[in-house]
């Protein structure tokens, strides 16, 4: 018998979330910088219902959802959650500003309540070095899509804090992060999380445009060459991220290049508006390949994501039946 969506709902692994994040970060460019608005809000429609499948497995299927966030990588990736939130208030604030307000603001209490958290069980309570992954950059640069997101809501001050707060955490994870590898590789299983990396450098850099009308020149030229060269290390590494079977855990490459692609893309803006045009054709037209792979890679992800899910209506083919004595024995 094939069971009910909503009970499907209780399967949903966190790396959908984290992919249906990834969608909604790409659409932005979809809508903007290449000129398809039709095909950012279809986008946007599939991270609501990805946004809602999620609402339902942390409520109805509360359990399951608590057996999930006691675990240390899926906890750190539910940050994903708060920051899709977010991302949905900053859409639905196009067409309707008290609503899309308010979830924005919601998306950001909750992150500081999962962060708190997170904080207290795998921090305070002793950092195991086995257990510091890159998914950490997840939970604790993920505060960042407020200010990615958030500009037109008004909340000023709350910007400001954490902003601040980047400035602190950032270098504090960055280098925590690459003392562990230099210690400790990270296991096989979980290799495709060095994807993350893009994500903190490229949140913190479209960060710091925003809330600064005259941003320290150095200061964006550094940072974005650290998105740069974390773009060509990781695009280095994507055939053997990819050249095996599919697994969840490839839903690290997808927010995480969304956000570099925005990166460059904000880069391409800020070379033309400090009088640099012809390095910004050139890294426009890298904005361009860019956008084709990281396109690619989000559709192939996403539709293995979405190929399960269909293929989990079916229900499992019955064994053939036993057509000789010999079968039978065998059987045995």
């Amino acid at each position: 018998m094939k069971r009910g969506i909503i009970q499907k709902c209780a399967l949903l692994p966190v790396n959908v979330i984290a992919t249906a994040l990834g969608f909604a970060t790409l659409s932005n460019m979809w809508g903007t910088a290449l000129g398809f608005p039709g095909a950012r809000v279809v986008i946007m429609i599939g991270a609501i219902l990805v946004w809602l499948a999620a609402i339902v497995k942390m409520t109805v299927h509360y359990p399951t959802f608590k057996a999930d966030y006691m675990l240390l990588v899926p906890s750190s990736l539910y940050a994903t959650f708060s920051m899709l939130t977010m991302s949905i208030g900053a859409f639905v604030f196009e067409f309707t500003q008290p609503a899309g307000r308010a979830l924005w603001l919601a998306g950001v209490l909750l992150h500081a309540v999962h962060l708190c958290i997170f904080t207290y069980r795998f921090v305070i309570k002793g950092v195991i070095l086995d257990t510091f992954l890159p998914t950490w950059f997840v939970t604790y640069m993920g505060f960042m899509v407020a200010v990615v997101s958030g500009m037109p809501m008004g909340f000023r001050p709350i910007l400001e804090f954490i902003m601040i707060y980047g400035y602190v955490v950032y270098p504090v994870i960055l280098i925590g992060m690459l003392y562990r590898l230099s210690k400790v590789p990270i296991p096989g299983v979980l290799k495709p999380t060095g994807a993350i990396f893009l994500a903190p450098s490229g949140l913190f850099f479209i960060s710091y445009l925003n809330m600064n009308s005259a941003p320290i020149d150095a200061l964006v030229i550094a940072v974005y060459l650290i998105v740069f060269a974390t773009i060509i290390r990781v695009g280095s590494l994507l055939h053997s991220y990819l050249r095996g079977p599919f697994g969840p855990g490839l839903a690290a490459l997808t927010f995480p290049t969304a956000v570099a692609l925005v990166a460059t893309f904000r880069m391409v803006g800020y070379l033309n508006n400090t009088g640099r045009e012809e390095l910004a054709v050139w890294l426009n037209h890298f904005f361009g390949v860019q956008a084709f792979i990281t396109t690619g890679i989000m559709l192939y992800v996403g539709y293995k994501f979405l190929h399960a899910f269909l293929d989990s209506f079916n229900p499992a083919p019955a064994p053939p039946p036993v057509t000789n004595f010999s079968a039978a024995k065998l059987g045995d």
